[in-house]
C-alpha cells in the first residue's frame, strides 16, 4: 500500500491512461487498478472520478461475461449507475464531508429486498417487487455506495455448493473444475473477479463463509441481531444473518461499521445497549465472582460419556467457570 498521495499519484499514472483533452476527468481516461476499498479512495484522492471506475467496472463485466455468464440476476444499467454518481457528488459537494463508502461500487445476493428490483431469491416461481429497501442495502447507499446489481444464489438460499440455480451454475474463480460455494455464489464471484468492492449477503450454515473459502475472500458473520436481516428473504429465520463479502478484513470492517446497529423492526435484533452501535474500546472489566446471578443448563452426564476424556475436562472447566461467576447448575 502507498505510504503517501505522493506514491499512490505516481502508481496510477503508471496504471491509467492519460486523457485526450476532449473534457475527461482530470487527466484520466481509464482505470484498471484494484476495488479494495482503501485502495479505491485513495484513487479517488489523487484525482480519479467514479464516472472511469464505473465504466472500467461495466467493462470488466461485459467481458466476464465470456467465462462465467450467470453472475448476475438483476444488473443496473450502466446509465442508471451513472446517475447515482450524479447525486453521490451532489449529496456530497465538498470531499472532506463525504462518508466512508462514497463512490464504493457494491453489489446484492438476490435474497435482499431493492425498491423496484424483483427479488427472486433464485427461484422465478417465488419472486415478487418489494415496495422498500432493506435497510441494510439502504445504509449503504446512505454512506455513499453505489449499487451494481443483484447476484446469482442458491435456490432459497439452502445449499453449500453453488451448483443449484435455474440461473444457471458457477464455478470457483480459481478453477473451472471447482465449485463456487454456496448459497452466496454470484456475490463471492463479483468480489472476487474486481467487479465490485464488496457484497451484502446472508449466512445461516456457511453460505457466505463457504464461498468465501473457494474464491480467495473474507466472509465475516456479525453476531446475529447487530445488523438487522429485516428484507433480507429468511432460508431459516432463528438463524439467518446478514453478512459480508469483501477483498480483505479492512474493508469487511470497514463495511460492518456502516451496516451495524440495532433495528426494532428485526425480530431478532439485539435489544441490549452494548448493541446499538457499541463504541469501539480495547479495555474489558473482569467479571467479580457472584456478581451476577443466573441459571444455566447442561447436558445429562451419561450424554457426556461420548465425549473424550480431553473434552470433558474442558466441558467441566467451562461449568466451573459459570459457577464462580454465580450461576446456578441445572440439568
Amino acid at each position: 500500500m502507498p505510504s503517501n498521495e505522493n506514491d499512490h499519484a505516481d502508481r496510477a499514472h503508471d496504471s491509467y491512461a492519460q486523457h485526450d483533452n476532449d473534457g475527461g476527468s482530470d487527466g484520466f481516461s481509464h482505470w484498471d487498478s484494484g476495488l479494495d476499498i482503501s485502495n479505491l479512495v485513495e484513487d479517488y484522492l489523487v484525482g480519479i472520478k467514479p464516472q472511469i471506475v464505473i465504466q472500467a467496472i461495466y467493462d470488466r463485466i461485459e467481458a466476464y461475461k465470456e467465462v462465467q455468464p450467470s453472475v448476475w440476476i438483476h444488473l443496473q444499467p450502466m446509465e442508471e449507475v451513472m446517475k447515482a454518481v450524479s447525486e453521490i457528488y451532489t449529496r456530497w459537494p465538498d470531499e472532506d464531508t463525504r462518508p466512508s463508502l462514497w463512490g464504493i461500487p457494491f453489489s446484492c445476493k438476490d435474497s435482499i429486498d431493492v425498491v423496484g428490483i424483483p427479488t427472486t431469491v433464485g427461484c422465478p416461481a417465488l419472486t415478487f417487487t418489494p415496495s422498500e429497501s432493506a435497510p441494510i442495502y439502504q445504509k449503504c447507499i446512505d454512506a455513499g455506495a453505489l449499487f451494481i446489481g443483484k447476484t446469482n444464489m442458491e435456490q432459497l438460499a439452502t445449499g453449500m455448493t453453488g451448483c443449484r440455480s435455474p440461473f444457471g451454475t458457477l464455478h470457483s474463480t480459481f478453477s473451472k473444475s471447482h465449485i463456487v460455494g454456496g448459497s452466496s455464489s454470484g456475490s463471492a464471484v463479483s468480489v472476487s473477479k474486481g467487479l465490485v468492492s464488496f457484497s451484502l449477503a446472508s449466512d445461516t450454515a456457511g453460505s457466505i463463509r463457504i464461498p468465501a473459502l473457494f474464491n480467495g475472500l473474507v466472509g465475516f458473520k456479525p453476531t446475529k441481531g447487530t445488523v438487522s436481516a429485516k428484507g433480507v428473504f429468511p432460508a431459516c429465520l432463528h438463524q439467518d444473518c446478514v453478512s459480508f463479502l469483501t477483498l480483505n478484513t479492512r474493508d469487511a470492517e470497514a463495511v460492518w461499521r456502516v451496516c451495524r446497529g440495532y433495528d426494532k423492526g428485526d425480530l431478532f435484533a439485539k435489544a441490549y445497549p452494548q448493541y446499538i452501535n457499541p463504541p469501539i474500546t480495547l479495555e474489558t472489566k473482569p467479571i467479580e465472582p457472584h456478581a451476577l446471578s443466573f441459571r444455566f443448563g447442561i447436558p445429562t452426564m451419561e450424554a457426556l460419556e461420548v465425549c473424550s476424556i480431553e473434552y470433558r475436562q474442558m466441558f467441566s472447566q467451562a461449568v466451573q467457570a459459570l459457577q464462580n461467576a454465580g450461576g446456578k447448575l441445572v440439568e
